[in-house]
């Protein structure tokens, strides 16, 4: 079932300048040796060298998580509002993306553990990607929830999610 084009989903025109946005911050923090919020101030515990290259990785994995989940969201959209996939279809991916995001977003919440050895602008960037990844498994469940019901009010959900999300995104990944 196609929805007409005026009640179509529309999110294809963020998604590529969010990825160039994305690139060019992590590009940029790579160069620098720290990915984005990370670096740290001289009052800040001073971890190995072991330590910050895992925490490294942690941030751009997660970054790179966070921005794949957000395209996989508006593609999903995008087969369901053009016909290509069944209700279904989308409401099974889209379950597989919210397993995946809580999965990542509980082990992003573990660092919070005051067990850990985290500057304070490192706990505080890893919590925002976690706030992220909470706001694309809300926008990914009101996807889900207009591809059940192809009710507007549900859709007008989705879209609300997805402003949210992508203007935390863009927040995170500005340099």
């Amino acid at each position: 079932m196609t929805l007409p084009t005026e009640s179509r989903p529309t999110w294809r025109a963020p998604v590529p300048r969010l990825l160039a946005l994305a690139a060019a911050a992590l590009a940029l923090h790579a160069a620098a040796g720290a990915p984005p919020a990370l670096a740290q101030d001289a009052q800040e515990p001073q971890s190995s060298e072991r330590e910050k290259q895992d925490l490294n990785t942690i941030a751009t994995l997660s970054v790179g998580l966070v921005i794949q989940s957000f395209g996989y969201i508006g593609v999903y959209g995008d087969l369901l509002s053009s016909g290509a996939y069944e209700s279904e279809q989308v409401v099974n991916m889209l379950g597989d993306t919210v397993k995946y995001l809580t999965n990542a977003r509980r082990d992003l919440v573990r660092y919070q553990d005051p067990g850990f050895s985290l500057s304070p602008g490192d706990r505080a960037y890893l919590s925002d990607v976690a706030q992220i990844m909470t706001l694309l498994i809300e926008e990914a469940e009101s996807l889900r929830g207009f591809a059940q019901s192809r009710a507007e009010g549900d859709l007008g959900k989705f879209r609300s999610a997805r402003d949210s999300a992508l203007k935390r995104i863009n927040l995170l990944i500005r340099p």
